[in-house]
């Protein structure tokens, strides 16, 4: 009925991909070239024709092709594709860019930026063997999925010291795209504090981002048993219930975190999908419109959901 449920796997954690393309150092956004020309109306690079040196603009946008904050203060650098350390050419603020000089030509780089918020990028750009040559590249950023920020746990849950430092350990390479070692880190947090809910969710967390949902169901079954109150743990869980073909339980555990956490976008899309498997057409179509509501743009793939909740009950869209 709805779209394959490989494909919510893939958008609801979306930050996985992201952690794929910087960890193979492919290009973000979808600029498959390499290199592309500069914004509309943006002034070339000067030319710099000494020494068969060219020069390299950068520029930073948001998913939605805004220019990046500037508040941000993003460190932006740049090294040969063949890794190592970074040049050291630092960028010179240009307009709403920020400009390498001396850039040696005949030659592949990678840009790398990181900044607050947002998970670092990798863009490639190549250097033709051409002195003076002036190339241009768009960096979309992707900001840090909230599931993966560390939120430490009070009250009766706080977790001790070393669990604390392996879950922190584990969300930090989650970021980064270390998938295998996160895992080792989470894993080592529920050796510590079997029994904390905290470090069951991420341990959960770990397996569902590898979309191994049969691994991931238990830790996260568990979570969810010692502390029914936290909406990402539930939202996880129902992902996971869901993806494993019982939408009837996913809708049990997503109704409960929209409940406690009405503006998670990704929550409502699941939820409606959930319930447009059990026929329930009205639900399927309230949550689907409040996600599409919440989500906006990101959320065009609950579209689908909704046209097909509307056609159930006999709607024109």
């Amino acid at each position: 009925m709805i779209g394959p449920k490989s494909k919510i796997a893939r958008l609801l954690f979306s930050g996985l991909a992201v952690l794929a393309v910087a960890a193979g150092a492919s290009a973000q956004g979808g600029i498959g070239s390499g290199f592309t020309p500069g914004p509309a109306g943006s002034t070339s690079a000067p030319l710099e024709v000494n020494n068969r040196m060219g020069t390299v603009m950068v520029y930073l946008r948001t998913e939605d092709g805004q220019p990046l904050p500037l508040k941000l203060t993003p460190i932006v650098r740049i090294r040969s594709s063949a890794g190592g350390a970074a040049l050291d050419n630092f960028p010179t603020r240009t307009g709403e860019g920020w400009l390498f000089s001396q850039i040696g030509v005949d030659n592949n780089y990678d840009v790398l930026v990181r900044a607050e918020g947002y998970l670092p990028a990798v863009q490639p750009v190549k250097m033709p063997d051409t002195p003076g040559v002036a190339q241009s590249v768009i960096v979309f950023m992707h900001p840090l999925d909230q599931q993966l920020a560390f939120h430490p746990p009070a009250g009766q849950f706080i977790l001790v010291p070393k669990a604390a430092k392996e879950v922190q350990n584990a969300l930090h390479d989650l970021q980064y795209g270390h998938i295998s070692s996160g895992e080792k880190h989470a894993l080592k947090a529920v050796q510590i504090s079997p029994s904390n809910p905290y470090a069951e969710y991420v341990a959960g967390l770990t397996y569902l981002l590898t979309n191994r949902f049969k691994e991931a169901k238990p830790y996260l079954e568990k979570s969810v048993s010692i502390d029914s109150t936290q909406a990402p743990a539930l939202t996880a869980l129902g992902t996971v219930r869901y993806q494993l073909g019982d939408s009837a339980g996913a809708a049990l555990v997503l109704s409960k975190a929209v409940q406690l956490d009405p503006t998670l976008w990704k929550s409502q899309w699941i939820l409606a999908a959930a319930y447009l498997n059990e026929n329930k057409y009205q639900e399927a179509l309230d949550h689907g419109n409040e996600a599409l509501r919440l989500g906006k743009q990101k959320a065009n793939q609950v579209k689908l959901i909704v046209a097909q909740a509307e056609a159930r009950l006999g709607q024109r869209s």
